[in-house]
């Protein structure tokens, strides 16, 4: 649904103002709020393509740092630890509940008792 219709009542959108506009655009495509989510795809979907050459990897993969935030980690080894688990698991579910949790509250442990909780719930 849109921004529009999001309005009590439905509003057109000519009538939103542009703080309106801007917000609601912000809250659904800013990449920091996904940043478990871009890590974690960041290091499991890396492949070369097929006559991909050195240089069009390396770009790729600058390109695809970009929406990670790696400067603001604040404990690089919990955030391998979390990260490898994560690529690890192999379990929709628990990606999907993994990914609901925000970035800085994402512990290693955290991301265990999540896992485990998922799975003996299903």
């Amino acid at each position: 649904s849109n921004l529009a219709s999001q309005q009590s009542p439905p509003a057109s959108v000519n009538d939103l103002s542009l703080e309106q506009i801007e917000a609601f655009m912000k809250e659904q495509f800013d990449p920091t709020r996904y940043v478990v989510r871009e890590r974690f795809k960041f290091w499991s979907e890396m492949r070369r393509k097929p006559g991909e050459t050195i240089q069009e990897l390396a770009v790729r993969i600058r390109q695809d740092a970009v929406t990670c935030d790696f400067p603001r980690i604040k404990d690089p080894l919990d955030e391998a630890l979390r990260t490898r688990f994560m690529c690890s698991v192999g379990n929709e579910a628990i990606l999907k509940a993994l990914f609901k949790v925000n970035d800085e509250e994402l512990t290693f442990a955290k991301a265990i008792a999540i896992a485990v909780e998922t799975e003996e719930a299903a």
